[in-house]
């Protein structure tokens, strides 16, 4: 459509031209902007008034949101509402592969439902869907690693991050997850010290979430939990708070060369890198491991990945990359690992605050199996040996996954279990639509029941979408369920953990992940 208006403004302004011919050129300008004007208000008015609702390609399918906003569309009253949309689409249309929303602009937008459709976009035609134009503004703001690359460029790079995410790579973790949380443990101990303590939890394990990601990225100690000062913290918080900012990511988006105007926002980020560039720097030339061009064989690189103390170390032996490509990796290994998983204990120790039961019998079974406490544990493989925490932390992060939706756009037409997904249209991938699907899980699926786990699980792998599936599965998810794990275990196993307030309200935002906006008070107390 909109090359066609091109044409035909093309040629308004050549026929004006000819008969112009001896106007003078303030005429013709004048002639030439009116018509640019008047394509531009006929173009803006076709997408908006009458594109969606009668020319849509989609305009037959069932909308949840059947009002849309003349400008934004559904999106804004879609992503408030998202946990309850989510369920009413699993609900209502449970066979159904998607169905309908209003983009921003008059944008074609579907959000998937089946598994098949959802399949054929993660799996089959993986790099046929690549994420939307604002992840271009994530990478401007994080760093240009794997979480943004497509193509070949994401194949690539998964290939030489894939040996710091081995499993045996990631137990070896285990010791730097017992040091930091033995360190909030002291600090949660002082608060409820007298009794029973009402507190916002989420804090504390952002602390921990990041300096256990800090120390397994750059093998340095960022020292949040003690200091939340520090000058490597406070820069990484700067860019999170950076990529929360909806208003300045549209603007990196949409706005070529936006990040090179001198505005205070901008000047923040790029101080914050200035401060990542000199520490990987700093911390490359102290280990002198740009000196070599990587192992010659797969036995020497094998041998160089057991010996690697953390991913900066691990990369840079076993990869000829440069000082910026390890430290735009770095930056997106702390984003993706810190964020998802400060918010998904928070909210899954809200949970059983929910499901004192629950609480109860996991705290049996920990102190059965550790009666002298966690933080002498040797090994991954005892954690995993306890079936009721296994099953307990399955059904957390099936009931919390920390991104609930993302989004794709179709590079080409594709029909998707059964119905034509075209060129050009945004995507929205249901994670918790799917989590929840009655269909899939059955009637109990709002329910939280680790005891689902025993014996039977959902009827398709794609049901359970926290981590995503296919190619693009999140590549953190052992270090992610490891982690998430072993703090779980601990904190439930020495304090008892409840509502602050009877049927405690919830207050979530949701960004890129989902995060409680009062830092999640809950009630805590040692227990017996």
């Amino acid at each position: 459509m909109l090359q066609t208006l091109a044409l035909i403004g093309a040629g308004v302004v050549l026929t004006l031209s000819y008969y112009t011919q001896r106007t003078s050129p303030a005429i013709l300008i004048l002639w030439w902007s009116l018509s640019f004007c008047s394509l531009s208000v006929i173009y803006f008015c076709y997408s908006l008034f009458i594109y969606p609702f009668y020319v849509s390609p989609y305009r037959h399918l069932e909308a949840p949101l059947p009002n849309p906003h003349w400008l934004f569309g559904t999106y804004f009253d879609y992503n408030r509402q998202y946990y309850e949309h989510a369920l009413d689409m699993a609900e209502k249309y449970p066979d159904k592969p998607f169905i309908r929303l209003f983009g921003l602009f008059g944008k074609d937008t579907v959000a998937l439902l089946s598994p098949e459709a959802h399949k054929f976009v993660l799996q089959t035609r993986t790099y046929d869907y690549p994420k939307p134009i604002l992840s271009a503004a994530y990478r401007i703001i994080i760093g240009d690693g794997i979480a943004f690359a497509e193509g070949d460029a994401h194949k690539y790079q998964r290939r030489l991050l894939s040996p710091a995410f081995s499993l045996t790579k990631v137990k070896s973790f285990l010791p730097i997850f017992i040091d930091k949380t033995t360190k909030v443990i002291s600090q949660f101990d002082e608060l409820v010290q007298a009794g029973p303590t009402v507190f916002k939890i989420l804090p504390y394990f952002a602390r921990l979430t990041l300096d256990s990601i800090g120390e397994a990225t750059f093998g340095i100690d960022l020292n949040s939990i003690e200091d939340d000062k520090g000058e490597l913290a406070l820069a990484y918080t700067s860019i999170v708070a950076a990529s929360e900012s909806v208003l300045e990511l549209l603007a990196f988006a949409f706005l070529p060369g936006w990040k090179y105007i001198p505005t205070p926002y901008n000047t923040k980020v790029r101080k914050a890198h200035k401060i990542f560039d000199a520490t990987t720097q700093r911390i490359f030339q102290e280990k002198a491991l740009n000196s070599s061009g990587g192992p010659d064989t797969e036995v020497d690189k094998a041998a160089e990945i057991s010996k690697a103390r953390d991913f900066l170390e691990l990369l840079v032996k076993t990869n000829d990359l440069t000082v910026e490509q390890i430290k735009n990796q770095m930056t997106t290994i702390l984003f993706a690992g810190h964020e998802t998983t400060s918010g998904l204990i928070s909210w899954s120790l809200f949970t059983l605050a929910k499901h004192i039961d629950v609480q109860e019998q996991l705290r049996a079974e920990i102190r059965a199996a550790f009666p002298d406490g966690l933080g002498e544990i040797d090994n991954a493989e005892q954690l995993d040996s306890l079936k009721y925490l296994n099953n307990v932390v399955r059904e957390l992060l099936r009931i919390n996954p920390p991104l609930i939706s993302t989004t794709r756009y179709a590079t080409r037409d594709a029909v998707v279990d059964g119905e034509t997904i075209y060129k050009g249209t945004d995507i929205s991938i249901s994670i918790k639509a799917l989590n929840y699907s009655k269909k899939l899980w059955g009637s109990d699926a709002y329910k939280f029941d680790p005891d689902r786990w025993n014996d039977r699980q959902a009827d398709d792998a794609y049901a359970y979408l926290t981590f995503l599936q296919g190619p693009r599965i999140c590549l953190g998810k052992s270090f992610a369920e490891l982690e998430f794990k072993y703090v779980v275990a601990s904190f439930v196993a020495r304090y008892k953990f409840e509502e602050s307030v009877e049927n405690q309200p919830v207050n979530r935002k949701v960004l890129v992940t989902v995060q409680p906006t009062d830092g999640l008070p809950l009630r805590v107390s040692k227990a017996e």
